[in-house]
C-alpha cells in the first residue's frame, strides 16, 4: 500500500510541478511584463520556504509523506498566486500581499528551526532529570 501511495504521490507531483513550471513561463494580467521574477516568486515561494523543508524533515521517518509534501507544494503556490490576483479590484498594487504571504509561508519552518535551536539535548547514555 505504501508503494502505491508513493507512486500516486509521484504522479501527482509530476503533474502539479509540470503545470507550475508552464504557468511560470506565462504572464499575469495585473502585473507588467517585466515582473517575471515576481511571478516566479509567487508560484515557488510556498515550496521553497515551507513544503520542501518539511519534506526533507519527513524523508527519513516517512518517505511517502515526503513525496506528498513535494506533490502538494505547487498547489499551495497556486493559492499564493491567486490571492494577490483577487485583491486587484480592492487595491491597484497588490505587491504588498505577496511579501506578507511570503513571510507567513516561512513561519512554520522558522518556528521549527527556533525550537530545535533552543531544545535541550542530553548526552548519549544520560537521562534527563526533572527540574524542580
Amino acid at each position: 500500500m505504501r508503494i502505491l501511495l508513493g507512486l500516486a504521490g509521484l504522479a501527482v507531483a509530476l503533474l502539479t510541478w509540470g503545470i507550475a513550471i508552464a504557468v511560470s513561463q506565462g504572464g499575469l494580467p495585473y502585473l507588467d511584463k517585466d515582473a517575471g521574477a515576481l511571478i516566479t516568486w509567487l508560484l515557488f515561494c510556498p515550496a521553497v520556504l515551507c513544503f520542501l523543508p518539511l519534506a526533507g524533515m519527513a524523508l527519513q521517518r516517512n518517505p511517502v509523506a515526503a513525496v506528498w509534501w513535494v506533490a502538494v507544494a505547487p498547489i499551495a503556490g497556486a493559492a499564493h498566486f491567486f490571492i494577490p490576483a483577487s485583491l486587484v479590484p480592492a487595491d491597484p498594487d497588490p505587491r504588498w500581499a505577496v511579501w506578507v504571504l511570503s513571510v507567513l509561508w516561512a513561519c512554520p519552518v522558522g518556528y521549527m528551526a527556533l525550537r530545535s535551536c533552543f531544545a535541550r539535548r542530553s548526552a548519549p547514555g544520560q537521562t534527563r532529570r526533572p527540574t524542580d
